[in-house]
């Protein structure tokens, strides 16, 4: 039997954006087939401690937001909003076969925000496709027609501006200085704005056009991609309607914030198997759909427009070899920065990785950022140009390299994991927990009923202060010492082994805990 309900529950799904995320999902493990879905339950969460925003926008994002989402997918469907759980308990009862999530339960629902399923995906998927009404389409060129934009190219610049997480907030500076360059060529440039209104852009609305209605509407704003002739995004919820529409043109910047962990490069490794990472393109993305590994940076960003353009114009050649020119002249000179800037946006919009990714990981490790340089590494297929990579890295490093490389699934499973020290524990064997945040205080706690733990190391915290009553230690200081078992306890687990191998740990001295 098919399927023919779909329940998102908001107690264990997002309220916001990433919604849209959860029916790609869906369509894609239904093959692309788009079932007949006669019935779509939105259902509020059990706590009142889930509604993170205040209720009213809360309110608006459930019965406004999410609906308007689900009809760029099923236009003709019922959507219900249901407060009251006992009343989908007897629905789920009557149609247990025929629902999704399968096994779906709303005493306790799993949630179904999988972004391992996307960011493995195979690139020669077939394309998504969404329902935009016809009248809807008219709205938005009757808009851009009013603005007397319609004779000119529109560029859409899609602004995060908010309090939650504002590390991943926009560059309103970098963005200004984009569009007065892109406005001087001759296009015409459109802001699409938070959901939330904010005082800080005021100054952006008095110079340039912001259609405001594509913010609360999604179909709008879907639309307004797709006619554009570019997009320029950053990582941010209402992205992912350009991300998964294969006629939607973008350059997307700023993908990763490691102050938080939804936009770390941890997380995209963790749900990509590696498929999502510095160097690679989103999964679905075609030649006019490009990455650019770096933040919003007005200097990126504008010479990213100028070769994406060269590549519309089907004048890339020229363009290329000009690029390369100053790269080289970049390198020759020493100025490190600006030839990195030059070398992303070469590795995004050419396709050439034995020039522009290795020059990048010579970069990275000129920089001491090896895990960029490992993550670029990995587009290099010339082997002496591999090899040559190598001689850049610290030995340990150097060591780890093909693992990385050659791993299948998390690179981190090559080293021990706590649960593994604690079952097998070895009496020579010194532990030490580096990290002293609440990971270490819950590894120490698991830890200590199993094995003798010597002390804490950190890179940051005062060396010789104390943490649960024992000393913490600079990890070098324990470099030489061939019985020492260091346990990584930390969200940034893999910044921080990068860091160890590095100052000269080997693998077999590191370990990971997962609590």
């Amino acid at each position: 039997m098919s399927i023919d309900t779909i329940v998102y529950d908001l107690e264990s799904n997002p309220n916001s954006f990433d919604a849209f995320v959860y029916f790609v999902i869906f369509i894609i493990k239904t093959n692309f087939n788009y079932p007949n879905i006669n019935k779509i339950y939105i259902i509020y969460p059990k706590s009142k401690n889930k509604i993170l925003i205040d209720k009213e926008k809360y309110d608006y994002r459930a019965k406004k937001l999410i609906p308007s989402i689900i009809k760029l997918f099923f236009v003709n469907t019922k959507i219900s909003i249901v407060k009251n759980r006992s009343k989908i308990r007897e629905i789920i009862d009557l149609k247990k076969d025929i629902i999704y999530p399968i096994n779906y339960d709303p005493i306790a629902p799993i949630a179904i925000f999988e972004l391992r399923c996307l960011l493995g995906i195979k690139h020669n998927t077939i394309p998504i496709q969404f329902q935009l009404r016809i009248k809807s389409i008219a709205r938005v060129r009757s808009w851009l027609i009013s603005k007397n934009t319609h004779k000119q190219k529109v560029v859409t610049i899609t602004l995060r501006c908010t309090t939650y997480e504002k590390g991943r907030n926009s560059n309103l500076v970098e963005w200004q200085k984009v569009a007065k360059e892109i406005t001087k060529k001759g296009y015409v440039i459109v802001f699409i704005p938070d959901i939330e209104s904010n005082s800080k852009l005021e100054n952006l609305r008095k110079q340039f056009l912001f259609y405001d209605d594509a913010s609360k509407d999604v179909e709008l704003r879907m639309i307004l991609y797709e006619i554009s002739y570019l997009n320029l995004i950053i990582n941010h919820g209402p992205s992912s309607l350009c991300l998964y529409n294969n006629k939607c043109k973008y350059l997307y910047f700023k993908p990763v914030v490691e102050s938080h962990r939804c936009s770390s490069l941890d997380t995209l490794e963790k749900y990509s198997n590696q498929h999502f990472i510095p160097g690679q393109h989103f999964p679905l993305s075609n030649n006019k759909q490009k990455i650019i590994w770096y933040s919003d940076d007005s200097y990126v960003i504008l010479l990213a427009f100028e070769k994406f353009v060269t590549l519309e114009n089907n004048r890339c050649k020229d363009s290329q070899k000009e690029l390369k020119s100053k790269i080289n002249f970049l390198l020759k000179q020493k100025d490190y920065k600006k030839a990195e800037q030059c070398l992303l946006v070469y590795d995004s919009i050419f396709d050439e990785p034995n020039f522009s990714s290795y020059n990048l990981s010579k970069l990275y490790c000129i920089g001491e950022n090896y895990r960029f340089a490992f993550c670029f590494s990995k587009k290099i297929s010339n082997l002496m140009l591999f090899n040559e990579i190598k001689k850049h890295l610290p030995k340990e490093l150097s060591n780890f390299l093909p693992t990385f490389i050659s791993q299948s699934t998390e690179w981190l499973q090559s080293l021990q994991s706590h649960v593994d020290i604690a079952k097998y524990p070895k009496e020579r064997v010194k532990y030490y927990i580096h990290g002293t945040g609440s990971s270490g205080e819950k590894t120490y706690n698991y830890l200590k009923h199993h094995i003798s733990i010597q002390g804490f190391t950190d890179r940051f915290i005062k060396h010789g202060s104390e943490f649960k009553g024992l000393t913490i230690l600079d990890p070098r200081n324990l470099v030489h010492e061939k019985t020492v078992k260091i346990i990584i306890a930390s969200q940034f687990r893999k910044d921080i082994v990068f860091h160890l191998l590095k100052i000269g740990f080997k693998p077999s001295s590191l370990a990971i805990s997962y609590i």
